[in-house]
C-alpha cells in the first residue's frame, strides 16, 4: 500500500515539475493568464464575480482564485507564486486521490497504481490538469466526492454514513463553484452510483431517503449556481457546437458586428484548428487504443468476480466505459475532436482507469489461469510497460 501511494504521489510531482520547467518565474499558458485576471481583481477589490474580459466564465467559478488570493494575502506571495503552489498541490493530490479511489473500489495496491498511470496517459493530463486553471483545482474535489460517497455506501454504521454523507455534500459544493464541466460530470457519476445502490443493494433499497438527502442538495446547488450565478456558462459552452460539428453558435447580445461581417464569417466553414504537435497527438491516440483494448477484459473480469467487485459500486465505472467508447467517433471524426473530446477523456479516465487496471492486474489470470504463471507475468509486464511508456513520452504538454 505505502509503495503504491508513494508512486502515485511521485507521478503527480514529476509531471508537475515538467510544467514548472516551461517557465519557473512566470505563467506560460493562455489559461493561466486568463485566470490571473480574475485572481487579481479579487485581490484588489476584495469582491467576487468581477467581469473578466479574457475569460468571462472564470469569474463565475472562482474556487481556484479564492484559495490563491487568500494564500497571497496571508503570505505576501505574488499571484504567480500562490497560484503555482495551489496548482502544484492540486495536481499531486489529484493523482494520490485516484489511487485512493481505486483502493476504495476494491482494487489491490498494484492495480490502484496502474489506475493512476492510466489516468496520467490522459490527453490533457499534462496541461489542463497541471497548470493554473480552474479544472486543475476542481478535479481533486470531484475525486474526493466520489470517495466520500463510496465510503458512505459501503459503511454499515449509521454515524459514519452521516459523516460521509455530509462530506459528500460539502466536497460537491466546492466542485460546483470551481468548474462547470467537472461539476456536471460529478452529478452524472453520483446519480449513477445512487441509482445503482438502490437497485443492487438490499440494504440501500430499504433506505432511499438517505440517498435522496445526499443527491438532492447537490442537484439543487448546481441548478441554483448555474441559473443564478454562472449565467454565461451555457453560452460559453456553446463553443462545443463549433468544435464538434463545425457549426457557429449564436453571438451574445450587445456589441454585435455588422450584418456584412457576420454574413461573411458564418458563410465560411468553421473548423477548430488543433495546436497539438503531431507526435504528441499520435502518442495520445496510442494511449486511447491501449485503454480501448483493455476495457472489455476489465469489464469481463469484474462481472466474473462479483464477490470482489460489488455491482452497486462498479456500475458507475462500467457505464463510464460505455461513455468512453461513445466519445471515440467524435474524437476521430469531428473537426475539434482531439482537443475537446481529449479534455473529456481525461476526466472519464478517473473511473475508466480503474476498469483498465483490473484488466492489467487480473485479466491474464482470468484468461489463462494461475498455472500459466510465466505467460501471465509476461502479458502484465508488457501491457504495463506500454502504458507507462505512453505516460512518460506523452508528458510534454501541448503549447496552449
Amino acid at each position: 500500500y505505502i509503495t503504491g501511494l508513494w508512486l502515485s504521489i511521485g507521478i503527480g510531482v514529476c509531471s508537475f515539475i515538467i510544467i514548472a520547467c516551461y517557465n519557473p518565474l512566470s505563467f506560460s499558458f493562455t489559461d493561466e493568464f486568463q485566470h490571473s485576471v480574475t485572481a487579481q481583481s479579487i485581490l484588489t477589490s476584495g469582491h467576487l464575480f468581477h467581469l473578466n474580459p479574457a475569460l468571462p466564465v472564470s469569474s463565475q467559478f472562482p474556487g481556484l482564485e479564492i484559495v490563491t488570493t487568500e494564500i497571497s494575502s496571508l503570505s505576501g506571495l505574488s499571484i504567480f507564486a500562490s497560484g503555482t503552489v495551489v496548482a502544484g498541490l492540486s495536481h499531486v493530490i489529484m493523482t494520490t486521490l485516484v489511487f485512493l479511489l481505486a483502493k476504495e473500489l476494491g482494487l489491490t495496491s498494484r492495480a490502484s497504481t496502474f489506475a493512476v498511470v492510466i489516468f496520467s496517459t490522459g490527453y490533457t493530463f499534462q496541461s489542463f490538469l497541471s497548470y493554473f486553471a480552474y479544472e486543475t483545482f476542481a478535479v481533486p474535489f470531484l475525486i474526493a466526492t466520489l470517495i466520500a460517497l463510496i465510503k458512505m455506501l459501503k459503511s454499515t454504521d449509521l454515524a459514519k454514513q452521516r459523516i460521509f454523507g455530509i462530506a459528500t455534500i460539502l466536497l460537491s459544493f466546492v466542485t460546483i463553484v470551481s468548474h462547470h464541466i467537472t461539476s456536471y460530470l460529478m452529478v452524472v457519476l453520483m446519480v449513477i452510483m445512487v441509482v445503482s445502490a438502490y437497485l443492487f443493494s438490499r440494504r440501500w433499497r430499504k433506505s432511499p431517503l438517505t440517498l435522496l438527502l445526499v443527491i438532492g442538495p447537490m442537484i439543487a446547488i448546481i441548478a441554483i449556481w448555474n441559473l443564478d450565478v454562472a449565467t454565461t456558462t451555457f453560452h460559453y459552452l456553446g463553443q462545443i457546437w463549433t468544435q464538434l460539428l463545425g457549426k457557429h453558435y449564436p453571438l451574445p447580445t450587445g456589441g454585435e458586428p455588422s450584418r456584412q461581417v457576420v454574413g461573411h464569417v458564418t458563410s465560411q466553414p468553421a473548423v477548430a484548428a488543433s495546436n497539438t504537435p503531431a507526435p504528441l497527438r499520435y502518442i495520445g491516440e496510442l494511449g486511447v487504443v491501449v485503454v480501448v483494448l483493455l476495457l472489455p477484459f476489465g469489464i469481463w473480469t469484474i462481472r466474473r468476480k462479483r464477490e470482489a467487485y460489488p455491482l452497486y459500486v462498479w456500475i458507475m465505472p462500467i457505464v463510464t466505459c460505455l461513455a468512453y467508447y461513445a466519445l471515440l467517433p467524435l474524437y476521430i471524426l469531428s473537426p475539434g475532436g482531439s482537443g475537446l473530446v481529449g479534455r473529456a477523456q481525461v476526466l472519464l479516465l478517473i473511473p475508466v482507469g480503474a476498469v483498465a487496471a483490473v484488466a492489467i492486474d487480473q485479466g491474464p489470470i482470468a484468461l489463462f489461469g494461475s498455472h500459466a504463471g510465466g505467460l501471465v507475468r509476461y502479458l502484465r509486464s508488457y501491457v504495463s510497460f506500454a502504458v507507462i511508456a505512453i505516460a512518460v513520452v506523452g508528458a510534454v504538454p501541448a503549447s496552449y
